[in-house]
């Protein structure tokens, strides 16, 4: 996930009037904001291919089985995911957990919204934040919650009913955490580094969220999503799906894949931050969630996140000369998080699985014009065009801007380009081609530089507009 000041003012983070599950009894017509487009899909609605997502024994993992790990990295490098069984917990334990789920989501919408989340907030009940008037919505209604650390527990989003709901969470969310240790520590060990290279990055006092998920049926199921394609910002995610219908979908090779229930398993998928960490070599999966057309559907979530404002970046062992670095240090941002994941985007946007029509997208509806993308060039055919791409729309989103009589707070656009060995951008102020790791400053005139050569000349103080020097001389010697 890339380092991002919020670009949308609370005012803006708007809640829908009515809970899908409200909808959902009182609908002869499917809403139009629920209506999934073509060009926002990566792929069909309907018709996953079945997967055979790989199983792994957790048990195995802690008695060093070589044979085990192996299996577990290749999981993660091939899937971004595996389904996890033999884990510690008891499966009693994971009926009470759905248990309350269920018994939640049937109480009275009164009661419900007891626990209804502030429109500048994403903890508590409801859904999700709705940040543009052209925002496609998920069928479902959830309750997201900070459960670690406990002191940063915000209870009065907390369900009172059933009245076990904490002492469930809790005890989930220990159990959790053991767990977590483990895959951290075996997928470092899967790679040959110190097991606690990655828990040492993660932090001493990390984040857990939990996230309960309930899916209302719906009679046009193929035309909607529960939850659009997206990447976790987590380190790692730990899913308990429903005990009887599928419906989640995991992306590979540009294919959608069904996930499978397994009994008592948890499935658990790297997030963004392990593949920051790993350099690369562990992908944070694309995944969406489907809705059945007669029954309900819920599942549950547990999202680890680092350590609030611990800086992540790749293992020093995994940069070598032949994978060079990836990806820059960056901070965890959860703002950040759910505002790409509602316009559909990921933090990590390797351009590899979005279109360029997406990048105009991104100018063109954000309120103020300082933008960060992290663009890894060895996915991207033409990056003379990309870069030409952004200069366009940013001068066309300043134009329409000033039409609005709006504040632009900056008249650049910043690009972290990662990998990239195939681009021949040269730089107007020192004239050597970016390169791996470089930061390329791209003005609004289409002057292109790295951005430390362009702050050296022209210091980005106080949200003031840098000067561009290749306009200025020009201006100069005219």
């Amino acid at each position: 996930m890339i380092e991002s000041q919020s670009v949308i003012s609370p005012a803006n983070h708007k809640s829908m009037s009515n809970q899908v599950q409200e909808i959902a009894t009182d609908c002869d017509k499917l809403p139009e904001r629920f209506i999934r487009k073509e060009d926002e899909e990566y792929g069909n609605i309907t018709n996953p291919s079945p997967a055979e997502i790989p199983v792994i024994d957790v048990s195995l993992l802690t008695s060093s089985s070589h044979l085990e790990l192996g299996r577990l990295k290749s999981a993660i490098t091939t899937w971004g995911c595996f389904q996890a069984i033999n884990h510690g917990i008891e499966g009693s334990l994971l009926d009470k957990v759905r248990e309350i789920s269920k018994l939640f989501f049937s109480l009275s919408a009164e009661e419900k919204k007891k626990c209804l989340r502030e429109e500048d907030d994403v903890e508590g009940y409801g859904n999700d934040m709705v940040l543009s008037d052209h925002q496609t919505l998920d069928w479902t209604d959830r309750v997201y919650l900070t459960v670690l650390p406990k002191h940063q527990q915000r209870l009065q989003f907390w369900p009172q009913n059933p009245n076990n709901f904490r002492e469930v969470v809790d005890e989930y969310c220990s159990k959790i955490e053991s767990i977590n240790e483990i895959i951290l520590k075996s997928l470092a060990r899967s790679l040959n580094l110190e097991e606690n290279c990655f828990l040492d990055q993660y932090g001493p006092t990390a984040n857990m969220f939990a996230r309960f998920n309930y899916y209302p049926p719906c009679p046009w199921a193929d035309k909607v999503l529960g939850l659009k394609p997206h990447s976790d910002g987590s380190a790692t995610t730990y899913l308990l799906q429903d005990k009887e219908l599928e419906g989640l979908q995991i992306l590979k090779d540009g294919q959608w894949f069904g996930v499978p229930i397994v009994p008592d398993a948890l499935t658990i998928n790297v997030g963004e931050q392990i593949e920051i960490m790993s350099n690369g070599i562990f992908k944070s999966p694309i995944h969406r969630a489907l809705v059945n057309s007669k029954d309900q559907r819920i599942s549950v979530a547990m999202f680890c996140n680092p350590q609030t404002e611990k800086d992540i970046g790749p293992v020093d062992a995994l940069v070598t000369d032949d994978r060079p670095r990836q990806y820059k240090n960056v901070t965890f941002s959860l703002d950040f998080y759910f505002e790409n994941y509602q316009q559909g985007l990921h933090g990590i946007a390797t351009m590899s699985n979005m279109h360029k029509e997406i990048l105009v997208n991104i100018l063109m509806e954000r309120p103020i014009l300082l933008s960060r993308l992290v663009i890894n060039l060895n996915h991207v055919q033409d990056t003379q065009s990309l870069i030409e791409l952004a200069v366009l729309s940013f001068a066309e989103r300043r134009e329409k801007a000033s039409r609005k009589q709006e504040r632009i707070r900056s008249n650049r656009l910043v690009i972290d380009v990662v990998s990239g060995d195939s681009t021949k951008i040269m730089c107007g102020l020192c004239s050597a081609s970016t390169s791996d790791t470089s930061v390329v400053a791209v003005l609004v005139c289409g002057h292109v530089y790295h951005a430390d050569c362009l702050e050296t000349r022209t210091p980005y103080e106080d949200r003031r507009d840098p000067l561009c020097p290749v306009c200025v001389d020009s201006h100069s010697a005219n």
